[in-house]
């Protein structure tokens, strides 16, 4: 069974791989723990992980690129 660490872990990846969303393990573990936030909490952490202050998430170039990976890797896993 697939864990929801894992499923994050798999969304970071692809997050890094696909649009340059890189980030150290010790803030990926982080990342990872965040346990309990909406899909939509869980983006605003990982933009501000990469040091931009999302004002208007959904006015983020990346949002609805990130919003598909996490929907691939962490709801549909």
């Amino acid at each position: 069974m697939t864990t929801d660490t894992t499923r994050r872990q798999r969304f970071l990846d692809a997050a890094c791989r696909d649009l340059g969303y890189c980030r150290p393990p010790k803030v990926q573990e982080s990342l990872k723990a965040n346990e309990g936030l909406s899909p939509i909490e869980f983006l605003r952490t990982v933009i501000k992980a990469k040091g931009i202050e999302p004002i208007d998430l959904e006015s983020h170039d990346h949002f609805g690129q990130l919003m598909q990976l996490y929907c691939q890797h962490v709801l549909e896993s």
